[in-house]
């Protein structure tokens, strides 16, 4: 082998760079797999926790366009944007699928659960997702054991139960959660009434296919005193109780349906004194009783369905 002190100085620096252009090439090959690597990590692992999800019967909302630009079709949202809500039905609620859903969206806001099937475990992995906000339970059979963990959910401001009924000895649990601003409870009594004291910030209530009296509107009107939104569906109130509402200073919005009242009760509601919005649906109130309500006091848009 001819030594490069023997060869003519073009051929070293032909040899020279040629040595060169290998050591660029090979430097190029491994730049190009440590950013592959770093492609599957970063993006791919994601994207496989999705996936996963999606197979176990879960549904995201995301935010709006922040890492897509306006051009990129829709179907795309679900996998690269920003997961505020998951949904989860027909299938059961799994320990493991909700320690993937933390690592895919560690800031996830709502969750609702649908006709699921929730051991205790998992439900109390929901205390981990620090700002969870919402939650939402439709037809999901309740053991007492999960209740207590609604108060370790840091930032948890809105409960919602739809078909899913707490127990009278589950309401002290309920009644921990004491940064609750919106609560809907289904087929709640006048006692379930009693336990929402120890919620100061709540504003917003809701009671459907409730078994409440006029004895119920009245401790309401106690222990919620600050309640800016309240509906009652299928409740055993009458006229006699509707004066009560008149003491939530701050009542905005009201729905009364299913309920025996009648013209002339809902005219004691025009002293609410924020009152603006009132639905009436299947009770004894007419068009005409509506109509001399909004006359005598104009400022409620009161309507009958």
């Amino acid at each position: 082998m001819q030594s490069t002190t023997d060869m003519p100085l073009n051929e070293v620096l032909v040899d020279s760079s040629e040595r060169q252009r290998r050591r660029l090439r090979r430097a190029c090959w491994f730049g190009f797999g440590l950013s592959l690597l770093v492609f599957v990590v970063v993006i791919g692992q994601p994207l496989v926790i999705r996936w996963r999800l999606q197979q176990h019967g879960w549904t995201f909302d995301t935010t709006a366009r922040r890492m897509l630009p306006d051009w990129a079709p829709g179907w795309m949202d679900p996998w690269f944007e920003r997961i505020e809500g998951a949904r989860l039905r027909w299938a059961p609620l799994r320990v493991d699928d909700l320690e993937l859903l933390r690592r895919a969206a560690p800031e996830l806001l709502r969750i609702d659960l649908v006709e699921t099937v929730a051991s205790e475990p998992a439900l109390a992995v929901l205390s981990q997702f620090p700002e969870l906000s919402k939650l939402e339970l439709r037809e999901v059979r309740l053991d007492a054991v999960f209740l207590p963990h609604l108060k370790t959910i840091p930032k948890l401001e809105q409960l919602y139960f739809t078909n899913t009924t707490v127990r009278l000895d589950g309401m002290p649990h309920l009644a921990a959660c004491r940064g609750l601003a919106a609560l809907s409870l289904w087929m709640s009594t006048d006692d379930d009434l009693q336990s929402l004291s120890s919620l100061p910030r709540l504003q917003s209530l809701h009671l459907d296919e409730s078994r409440i009296t006029d004895d119920g509107i009245k401790e309401l009107v106690e222990v919620c005193p600050n309640l800016e939104a309240l509906n009652v569906f299928s409740a055993s109130v009458t006229d006699a109780s509707l004066g009560q509402l008149t003491r939530l200073r701050k009542l905005r919005s009201m729905q009364l349906n299913d309920m025996p009242i009648t013209d002339q009760g809902i005219q004691q509601l025009g002293r609410c004194p924020a009152l603006e919005y009132l639905w009436l649906q299947r009770t004894k109130v007419t068009e005409l009783g509506v109509s001399e309500l909004r006359m005598s006091h104009p400022r409620i848009n009161a309507n009958v369905y």
